[in-house]
C-alpha cells in the first residue's frame, strides 16, 4: 500500500450501495493532510505554537488544500516540510510536537478500505436474503453427515448462512471501532508535557475514542486481529456455500447450474451461462462444456478462504514474541489486515450478482426429497400425538417399516400401509388404523415444511418472517454504516472551517 500518494486497493461493492464508496473515498482524500492538519489545529488552539507564527503557517496549510499536485500535498508531516520550505524552520518547526510515526497511518488506510468493504456486506447480504425470499417454497432435501436426513426448503438453508454472516458482522462493526481508535498524543510511548488534547483531535478525525494508555497506543495489535477474525469467519461460512453450491451444481445432484463467471458488459454484471459456453473448461477434456463445466467461482471461493486462515495466521503471529511496544513488527500489521479486506472482497462480492443468476431445478429437487423416507420424523409426531404411543416404541415401528420399505424400493410417495401395519401390530398387538392416504401425506416433503411451523422451523411462513426481520435488520446495519460515513464528513468540513479561523 503507498501510504503516501494514498494509493489503496480498489474496493468497491458492485450491488446497491456503489454510491456510499464514493463518498468513503472522497472523505478519506488526502486523509495524511487532514489528520495533519488536526494536529496543527490542536497544536494552534492549545497555544502550543506561538501566536504570531500561526497566520502565516495556517496560509501554507491551505495552500496545499489548493494545489493537489504539491509534492508535499499527502506526504507524512507533509505540512510542516512544506511550511519550513515557505516560512523556514524557525517559525515553522512545530508541526510535529507532541508526535511520533507513524500514529494512525495504519489505522487510517484500514478503516478506509474496512468502510468500504463493509458496503459489499451489506450487498451481499441483500442479494442472499432476495435469493432466499425467491425460494421460501422451494422443498429439497436437508443433509446430515451428508445424507438425507429431513426436509427443508433452499429458503431456509440460505438463511442459515444469513445469519452467522449477521452475527460476525457485529466483530466487523466493532473492528470499525477498533480501526477509529486515536493513537495521536501518545508520545514515544510515555505521553508528553505538552497541554495537548487528545479528545479534541479524536473529534476533528471523526475517531471512536482513544487508545488511553500511550505504551498501549504504540503496540497496538489486538484491534488488527479482530478485524482479520471476523473477515476469516464469514469467509468460513461462505467456504461452506460454496461448497455445497458446488456440490448440488454436479450431475449427480442436479438442483442447481452456477454461471461459469460474472462479467461487467456495457455497464453491468451479467453471467456466462454454463450451458451455452462455447469453449471447455478443461485443457484435456473436451467434455468440460455445457452441464459438465467447471464453474470456477465456488472452487476459488473455498481457496480464499484458507487464505484468509493463512493471513490470520500472519496477523496473530506478528504481535507475538516481540516486546510489548513500538516495534517494528507493528510497523507492518496493515500488510496482513489490507490483503484480508482484498481477499474478501475478492471472493466475495461476485456473488451479489451470481445469487440472482443461479438457476435452480426446483422439480428435481422436490423429487429428490420424494426419495427415501426423510419425513420419518413427523411419522413418529403423528403417532405420538393422534395414536396413543410414546416416541421411543413409535421410533422402533418407523425404523423396521423404513428399513423393509427400503429393502423392497417402495418411495414414500407409495408408501405401503400394509407394511407399516405389519410393524406397528407385531410391536403394539394391533393395527393402526391410520389410512393410506393420511401415511402418504404424512410422509410427503410438502406437508412436512407446511407443518413444521416452529420458531425457527422450515414452513415457508416461519421463513418468511425472518427474511423481513433479517431484512429490517440489515437496513438498520446500512443506517448505521451511513452514519459513520456522516460523522467523518462532517469532522473533516469542520477541522477545514477551523483551519480558516486561524
Amino acid at each position: 500500500m503507498d501510504l503516501k500518494n494514498n494509493r489503496i486497493t480498489e474496493i468497491y461493492s458492485v450491488g446497491y450501495s456503489s454510491e456510499l464508496t464514493k463518498r468513503i473515498d472522497a472523505v478519506h482524500d488526502r486523509w495524511i493532510l487532514w489528520r495533519d492538519t488536526a494536529w496543527f489545529i490542536m497544536l494552534a488552539k492549545q497555544k502550543i505554537i506561538p501566536g504570531k507564527y500561526l497566520a502565516d503557517i495556517a496560509k501554507t496549510v491551505r495552500e496545499l488544500y489548493a494545489d493537489r499536485e504539491n509534492e508535499y500535498t499527502n506526504e507524512r508531516f507533509g505540512i510542516e516540510k512544506y511550511a519550513i520550505s515557505k516560512l523556514g524552520t524557525k517559525r515553522a518547526g512545530f508541526l510535529s510536537m507532541g508526535r511520533t510515526i507513524p500514529s494512525q497511518d495504519q489505522q487510517f488506510a484500514a478503516r478506509h478500505k474496512l468502510m468500504k468493504l463493509m458496503c459489499m456486506f451489506y450487498d451481499f447480504q441483500k442479494s442472499l436474503l432476495r435469493f432466499a425470499a425467491d425460494h421460501l417454497e422451494t422443498v429439497m432435501p436437508g443433509y446430515t453427515h451428508l445424507r438425507h436426513a429431513q426436509p427443508t426448503t433452499l429458503g431456509h438453508y440460505l438463511l442459515s448462512v444469513f445469519d452467522p454472516i449477521e452475527r460476525i458482522l457485529k466483530t466487523v462493526e466493532d473492528s470499525y471501532v477498533a480501526m477509529s481508535l486515536n493513537e495521536l498524543g501518545c508520545g514515544a510511548l510515555a505521553g508528553t508535557s505538552l497541554p495537548i488534547d487528545r479528545d479534541m483531535i479524536s473529534d476533528y478525525l471523526g475517531l471512536e475514542g482513544l487508545i488511553e494508555n500511550t505504551n498501549d497506543a504504540v503496540c497496538y495489535t489486538d484491534g488488527y486481529v479482530l478485524l482479520v477474525s471476523s473477515l476469516a469467519n464469514i469467509m468460513a461460512v461462505v467456504s461452506r456455500l460454496a461448497l455445497d453450491l458446488n456440490i448440488w451444481s454436479t450431475l449427480e445432484y442436479g438442483f442447481c447450474e452456477v454461471p461459469l463467471s460474472i462479467k461487467f458488459v456495457n455497464g453491468e454484471y451479467v453471467a456466462t451461462e454454463s450451458g451455452k459456453s462455447s469453449g471447455s473448461t478443461s485443457f484435456f477434456m473436451p467434455n468440460k462444456a455445457g452441464k459438465g463445466i467447471n464453474s470456477p467461482i465456488l472452487e476459488q471461493t473455498r481457496a480464499g478462504a484458507a487464505q484468509l486462515a493463512g493471513v490470520l495466521t500472519e496477523t496473530v503471529t506478528m504481535g507475538m514474541r516481540t516486546a510489548h511496544g513500538d516495534m517494528h513488527e507493528m510497523l507492518h500489521l496493515l500488510d496482513s489486515s489490507g490483503r484480508a479486506i482484498d481477499l474478501t472482497h475478492e471472493f466475495m462480492n461476485i456473488y451479489i450478482h451470481l445469487f440472482k443468476n443461479i438457476t435452480v431445478f426446483k422439480d428435481r429437487m422436490l423429487e429428490m426429497a420424494r426419495t427415501g423416507y426423510s419425513c420419518a420424523t413427523e411419522l413418529s409426531n403423528v403417532l405420538v400425538m393422534n395414536y396413543d404411543i410414546d416416541s421411543r416404541t413409535a421410533h422402533h415401528i418407523i425404523n423396521e417399516f423404513c428399513i423393509e420399505s427400503d429393502e423392497k424400493d417402495i418411495p414414500s410417495g407409495k408408501a405401503s400401509l400394509a407394511i407399516f401395519d405389519k410393524h406397528y401390530e407385531k410391536i403394539t398387538g394391533r393395527k393402526s388404523g391410520m389410512s393410506e392416504s393420511e401415511l402418504r401425506k404424512t410422509l410427503d416433503p410438502v406437508n412436512f415444511i407446511h407443518t413444521h411451523k416452529t420458531q425457527g422451523g422450515v414452513s415457508p411462513d416461519e421463513t418468511k418472517r425472518m427474511v423481513d426481520e433479517r431484512s429490517t435488520r440489515l437496513e438498520e446495519y446500512l443506517a448505521r454504516h451511513k452514519a459513520r460515513i456522516t460523522k467523518l464528513e462532517d469532522s473533516k468540513k469542520r477541522t477545514l472551517s477551523d483551519l480558516e479561523t486561524l
